[in-house]
């Protein structure tokens, strides 16, 4: 997915984490922090209009709602991910919103140990997992705290990033709620009160893609979600999700997935 993401956390278990090979993800955002570790290869990483290449070593810290995407070959390295609970970093590390990085990159191959322990005990779920996880979170958030990289920004202070990424977030969520409509680049940005070349720039700046490729990619990975229920004719699908004929549908498809609908809908997985 890739627009706002919601999570229901308790406060039991306020985090996740995961290990994956390097990936690419389109813009999404959430309210939750994200870390981002590289054990190895690279892994590609642009935040509002910040983009970084992750090698061995590096930590990444995306704040909340800030707009973010992936950009990386499949395959080409190994990444942790943990995803936390903003309200509890507030409680129990006192990290808020305004502790900024002056860098979007840290160097930290020393916290490998604590992210490879948070992959291992979100992968295992054995007994009191989710013990081990907050304390090894923790322990990432008191070294992210104590890096001269990382300052408290004033009450009244604005990121350089702010407007720009309520701006992508306005224009997300947008999409995500008319992508089945007949939606332009001009009623996007009459929606944001801005001039359509304004709005192009930012959206790219924010998702690394133009309007019309982010808007055909939402409405693809929709209709493929369809089509995982035989019951979803292909047509259905196509005008569910805003294509005006088969033929767009079918062409956009074979260049976002690499293959037909219905292709797709045979190598789908039987549940």
């Amino acid at each position: 997915m890739a627009y706002f993401e919601p999570r229901a956390f308790t406060r039991e278990k306020p985090l996740d984490a995961w290990e994956s090979s390097s990936f690419s993800f389109r813009a999404h955002w959430q309210q939750e922090v994200e870390l981002l570790f590289v054990f190895e290869g690279t892994q590609g990483l642009t935040v509002g209009s910040r983009r970084a290449l992750l090698r061995a070593g590096d930590l990444a810290v995306i704040g909340a709602r800030e707009v973010h995407y992936y950009d990386a070959a499949p395959g080409d390295g190994r990444i942790a991910i943990a995803i936390v609970d903003a309200s509890f970093l507030r409680e129990q590390a006192g990290w808020t919103e305004r502790h900024v990085l002056a860098t979007p990159v840290l160097h930290r191959p020393d916290l490998a140990s604590l992210f490879r322990t948070l992959a291992d005990e979100g992968r295992s779920r054995d007994s009191y997992h989710a013990v081990a996880m907050k304390a090894a979170a923790l322990a990432v958030f008191a070294a992210i705290l104590r890096a001269p990289e990382c300052r408290l920004r004033a009450e009244s202070g604005a990121s350089a990033d702010g407007p720009p990424a309520s701006a992508a977030q306005r224009a997300l969520g947008y999409l995500e709620e008319r992508f089945a409509d007949d939606v332009t680049l001009v009623s996007l940005a009459e929606h944001l009160a801005l001039n359509p070349s304004t709005v192009s720039r930012l959206f790219r700046r924010a998702t690394g893609m133009g309007f019309r490729e982010y808007l055909n990619h939402l409405r693809i990975e929709r209709a493929s979600a369809m089509l995982v229920d035989p019951r979803t004719t292909v047509t259905d699908a196509a005008f569910a999700c805003g294509f005006g004929s088969l033929r767009t549908f079918h062409r956009a498809f074979r260049d976002i997935m690499g293959t037909t609908p219905r292709r797709s809908r045979r190598r789908a997985p039987e549940s």
